[in-house]
């Protein structure tokens, strides 16, 4: 996205920037190079700048988020235990689909040349 087209996004959304400190310090000068922008202030409930890491010439950003989540929500995530997979069924499926969409190239490719004849 170009400079200008990014401005005009910005400035025609509902985004508000919430860092207000120079990010970049670079031998004597310094500037605002980072964005965070929300839609509703109340969502982050604090932003710190913290000193440089190493030779880096950025700032460490910290932001603290709050979340509003509904309680009571039956919805449950669940997360793939990849330890007790089997991967020898994971293998055979994927063979076997893999051979029935050679089958199928093939089956086109001679439908094809019986066409032509």
């Amino acid at each position: 996205m170009k400079k200008q087209e990014t401005l005009t996004t910005y400035t025609q959304s509902n985004f508000k920037q919430l860092i207000n400190f120079s990010t970049r310090i670079c031998h004597e000068q310094s500037s605002l190079i980072d964005l965070l922008l929300v839609n509703d202030e109340k969502l982050v409930a604090s932003i710190k700048s913290e000193p440089r890491i190493g030779l880096r010439d950025h700032v460490v950003i910290t932001a603290i988020i709050q979340l509003n989540l509904k309680t009571g929500s039956t919805h449950k995530v669940q997360k793939p235990n990849s330890c007790k997979a089997n991967y020898k069924a994971i293998n055979k499926e994927i063979s076997q689909k893999n051979t029935h969409l050679q089958v199928a190239e093939e089956t086109t490719h001679a439908a094809t040349i019986l066409t032509k004849l």
